[in-house]
């Protein structure tokens, strides 16, 4: 998955598939495809912008958002234990922002996105690995409006 603290994020086209949980301090945890945390100890807000992207098969939260502020829009969170998932960071509030064109679900029963606090606790950052990521086809987004032809 992509983890972000105390960072902003812009994704597009991009996609998220089969992220599996970790073993974290002797706990099985994790499991988000995309965690954006606020530190509270730091100045300012975790952010991420995420448009036209897929998130599937992702064993906790499609996305989860620690006192950050995220947008969502023309995006897929497909087979994902929650969808959207939304803890206050101490005395930060959690903000989430529908841009439109979303969709959840599983097994082709798509509904809209919906925003649950399931209490969960936030993922801690792991050693960095870099990973090269390329846009997704649109043929992963089958209700994509397609424009004028060319």
């Amino acid at each position: 998955g992509i983890f972000a603290a105390q960072a902003a994020l812009d994704i597009d086209r991009v996609l998220v598939l089969g992220v599996q949980p970790q073993l974290a301090d002797g706990a099985m945890s994790l499991g988000d495809g995309i965690a954006v945390v606020t530190l509270p100890q730091w100045d300012g807000r975790a952010s991420a912008s995420i448009h036209r992207s897929r998130l599937e098969d992702t064993a906790r939260a499609g996305i989860s958002n620690f006192g950050g502020d995220v947008t969502l829009a023309d995006s897929s969170l497909a087979c994902t234990t929650l969808e959207l998932n939304g803890e206050n960071q101490l005395a930060i509030e959690y903000q989430f922002e529908d841009g439109g064109g979303n969709q959840c679900g599983c097994a082709g029963a798509f509904h809209s996105c919906g925003v649950k606090s399931s209490m969960i606790s936030a993922p801690k950052a792991l050693a960095a690995i870099v990973v090269p990521i390329k846009p997704i086809p649109d043929v992963l987004f089958p209700n994509k409006k397609k424009g004028p032809p060319k």
